[in-house]
């Protein structure tokens, strides 16, 4: 692992290009890796994963789970991987970010700061990464003759100093690399105040198509350091990666067919 002082010191030298392979990643510069500075603790134990049931730590995925995502559906039936947005799932194209997903939490390091703001019919999450917003709905049911949303249909009520939350309806397109689903995604949450700058947050995940189990997980959701701020997020403003990809598609389709 990289000294963090090293690697907030500024470049030195030139960089040289990394060899030429089929993918390009960040592994010819260690400046720019992925670098750990936190663990997560809870009651002084210093967990190795976030999951807590299995025991294995691990998602219990079903051998065939992948098939029955949306984009396996796609694939399974003859659709290409390239043969239009919908299989490039909803990040890369600006519908939802992985944070608004539910289990909450630092899922991906590209910023797990989020705000809960509270009034009297509703309970608002909102993340940091991609601009989004998560509504919880008080002491409602669940608007089930709608189709299914983004962020699944919450619903939530106060138990003390907990805050249980039940999600389901999602949109099958929501499913996220972090978290494969199909349509029958169904979510547990807790969120349980133990202190002025802590929350114990505990999630169950049901979804029996694409896992063999339903799997729980923990977190400790700590209150951001004094001073800081949550910053607007604008999500690929001036980025055509996507349409590149699949004019790249199209290009390549055109010269195998010639």
């Amino acid at each position: 692992m990289i000294d963090l002082d090293v690697r907030a010191a500024p470049i030195e030298g030139v960089i040289s290009a990394s060899e030429v392979a089929l993918s390009v990643d960040n592994s010819a510069e260690d400046q720019f890796k992925h670098n750990t500075s936190s663990l997560l603790t809870i009651d002084g134990e210093v967990r190795t994963s976030i999951i807590v049931d299995p025991l294995n730590g691990r998602l219990p995925l079903r051998d065939d789970g992948m098939d029955n995502t949306f984009d396996g559906k796609w694939l399974a039936v003859g659709f290409g991987e390239f043969d239009g947005p919908e299989l490039a799932g909803p990040g890369p194209r600006c519908l939802i970010d992985f944070g608004a997903l539910p289990p909450a939490g630092p899922i991906v390091p590209i910023s797990p700061n989020f705000q809960f703001v509270q009034t009297e019919n509703y309970v608002l999450l909102y993340i940091e990464a991609g601009a989004e917003l998560r509504i919880i709905r008080l002491d409602d049911e669940h608007n089930s003759d709608t189709g299914g949303k983004w962020r699944g249909d919450s619903i939530g009520y106060w138990e003390g100093n907990t805050l249980i939350v039940h999600t389901n309806n999602f949109n099958p397109q929501s499913s996220a690399p972090q978290l494969r689903m199909s349509e029958s995604l169904d979510v547990d949450e807790r969120f349980t105040i133990i202190s002025k700058n802590e929350i114990f947050y505990q999630f169950t995940i049901t979804d029996m198509n694409v896992y063999t189990q339903a799997f729980s997980g923990e977190l400790i959701l700590g209150r951001m350091p004094d001073g800081a701020k949550l910053y607007d997020y604008a999500c690929h403003e001036g980025n055509y990666s996507l349409p590149g990809i699949l004019a790249g598609a199209r290009r390549q389709e055109l010269d195998t067919a010639n």
